[in-house]
């Protein structure tokens, strides 16, 4: 979205200045620019007071690392000393005068540059890192845990002989002319294990041991503290109430000091401890607010600034009036339940590209923008929220006409038949269902075959309404074109196949205990016979 023109300040310093950076902005909306005038104005010399609260406190980061990570600053086992620092810092970091002092002075000296560059949550100092040493629990500090597989043993039953430390093999027993008569099974040491029965642990390689998980095998834990100092601003803008400009003081409460000091001219008049960890700056400035009378096709409104260029914080509803009529034409153009015609769609998009606000308004949106906050930035402010919201929804539905994230035609087309072939495969496993166990696998199979000609009709519903959009979208520009999302489209085709899913498993139970007739099962079987074609084809 386009940023706020008027923040540059890129226009001369005068009402007239101001007034044709208005003219700028509705030319050819509805309307030429040099018809709006500005029939008076008026200045009003005001002063204003900014208050800055620095408030000092103390923030740390903590880290956790396995094995020795020492830090220059380290307490070792020294546990008391290592908390007696830390809130040490902390407490410097608070309350210690002496160090924020040097950002103090930096302050002071930059003036009103430092109501820009620090307007946010600052670190103007960073402590050395600090840390201690934590014994690891869960191996009492040895790195090292009981092998759970070997159970500490380093050794496991032998997988060759089953433990015996022996192997049978066979032996040929031949007679007297040399003929093998049979065979004798006999023993000798098991070639897996040598004789000993056991192997040893693949684990912990016969150790009985393994790393200890928790410390990755160093036994030890290092925390790490790393504190900083931190200031934050807390700001308010006073008017004196006898300038009545309540308006503009809340204003610029709203906007961020920064802000204020590109706007206002303010100085540094005294600054000040208030508690320990507070200190203020109050800042003096003075300005001049401008009420700029204009007129358009006999209509008068009202526009307030303030600063040199006048940036307006009052901003008439212009826009209200040069769409009322055209806000009219849209209600009337869609019907009940917010839709448009292509035709009505397409004659509304290429007039409003012609009209620079609404030209911009179409491309944000299309960029997926609120479509609300879309038209009020295009119009700069000139118009109300509540018009810049009807007009919004309107040019979402144009481009949605024009510009269709999908094809409903395909997605319905495709979602009958996988509405139907679901129904039909879950009625057939259920009413051919007469226990629970086969209850169960109906359940399995029904979700199982439904799924993949779901998954396969789905995919060719896919591609047809990539295809269509695609071809929809080369008729229009592409900074028009609304990204393709099939997504909703594919939720409301899984919700019917669910829907489709459930009714077939009430049909088939009632089919099954004879209250409904049950549907041939020539429908499965040519189902079936569908599956087999594609699987033989892959």
């Amino acid at each position: 979205m386009c940023a706020d023109r008027f923040l540059a300040g890129n226009y001369p310093d005068s009402p007239e200045g101001l007034t044709q950076e208005i003219q700028k902005i509705i030319d050819k909306n509805q309307v030429s620019g040099k018809e709006l005038l500005m029939i008076d104005f008026t200045d009003l010399h005001y002063s204003a007071t900014l208050d800055v609260e620095w408030e000092f406190d103390g923030v740390y980061q903590k880290e956790i690392k396995s094995g020795k990570h020492n830090t220059d600053i380290h307490f070792g086992y020294d546990y008391q000393e290592f908390d007696k620092h830390f809130d040490n810092l902390m407490n410097e970091a608070k309350y210690g005068v002496r160090l924020r002092t040097p950002f103090i002075d930096e302050l002071i000296s930059l003036g009103k540059t430092s109501l820009i560059e620090y307007c946010k949550k600052h670190t103007f100092y960073h402590y050395k890192p600090f840390s201690k040493t934590c014994d690891c629990h869960t191996c009492q500090t040895t790195g090292k845990i009981t092998c759970s597989n070997c159970g500490g043993k380093g050794k496991k039953t032998c997988w060759g002989c089953g433990g015996s430390g022996n192997e049978s093999y066979q032996v040929p027993v031949y007679d007297n002319k040399g003929t093998i008569r049979n065979y004798q099974t006999q023993y000798r040491p098991c070639s897996a294990c040598f004789g000993s029965g056991k192997n040893k642990c693949g684990d912990c390689g016969g150790s009985g041991n393994i790393a200890c998980q928790e410390c990755g095998g160093q036994g030890i834990f290092t925390h790490i503290i790393k504190v900083s100092a931190i200031a934050e601003p807390y700001y308010g803008v006073y008017i004196d109430e006898s300038y009545h400009l309540t308006d503009l003081q809340k204003f610029l409460n709203e906007k961020g000091m920064d802000f204020c000091a590109k706007k206002i001219d303010f100085k540094l008049m005294e600054h000040y401890q208030t508690k320990d960890n507070n200190y203020q700056f109050i800042y003096d400035g003075k300005d001049t607010q401008t009420h700029l009378v204009l007129m358009l096709r006999n209509k008068v409104y009202d526009c307030y600034a303030f600063s040199a260029p006048p940036y307006p914080y009052i901003r008439p509803k212009i826009f209200d009036d040069l769409f009322f009529d055209e806000w009219g034409f849209l209600k009337n153009s869609f019907d009940e339940k917010g839709n448009i015609k292509k035709v009505q769609a397409t004659l509304f998009f290429h007039k409003y590209m012609e009209q620079p606000a609404l030209d911009k308004a179409l491309k944000d949106i299309a960029k997926q923008y609120n479509a609300q906050m879309a038209v009020f930035f295009a119009c700069e402010g000139f118009i109300s929220y509540e018009m810049a919201k009807n007009i919004g929804n309107a040019l979402s539905h144009i481009l949605g006409a024009i510009s269709p994230r999908y094809s409903k035609f395909a997605w319905i087309i495709f979602s009958i038949p996988a509405i139907v072939i679901t129904f039909i495969i879950s009625e057939y496993y259920f009413q051919n269902a007469f226990n629970v166990i086969e209850i169960i696998i109906a359940l399995f199979a029904g979700l199982f075959y439904s799924s993949i000609y779901t998954i396969l009709i789905g995919l060719l519903a896919l591609s047809m309404s990539r295809l269509y959009t695609y071809w929809v979208n080369q008729k229009i520009p592409k900074e028009y074109r609304l990204t393709p999302d099939n997504k909703t489209a594919m939720r409301y085709c899984i919700i019917a196949v669910a829907i489709a899913f459930a009714l077939g498993v009430v049909y088939g139970f009632l089919a099954n205990n004879e209250q409904l007739p049950m549907i041939s099962s020539d429908y499965y079987s040519f189902l079936m016979k569908i599956k087999n074609v594609y699987s033989s084809m892959k």
